[in-house]
């Protein structure tokens, strides 16, 4: 997937939306590695909560590249 990388690369510092297997991340993308994605000022999203809502977690956020479903580069 060298175009997923490249397109990545392209989008570090900008705010994605990530989507894995049970619950959302959004922050700043800081790093791209073959082995996931770092995300900084991340807010996380339990999908399986009834009433879901984004809370702020400090720190980065490493999410393993085997759980990532869905990446959105936010405008």
């Amino acid at each position: 997937m060298p175009g997923v990388r490249r397109y990545l690369k392209q989008n570090i510092g900008r705010e994605v939306v990530v989507q894995c297997w049970g619950f959302s991340a959004r922050g700043r993308l800081h790093a791209e590695k073959g082995d996931g994605l770092v995300l900084v000022d991340v807010s996380l999203l339990d999908e399986e909560s009834r009433a879901p809502v984004w809370q702020s977690m400090p720190g980065e956020l490493m999410i393993p590249a085997p759980g990532v479903r869905f990446v959105q580069v936010l405008p």
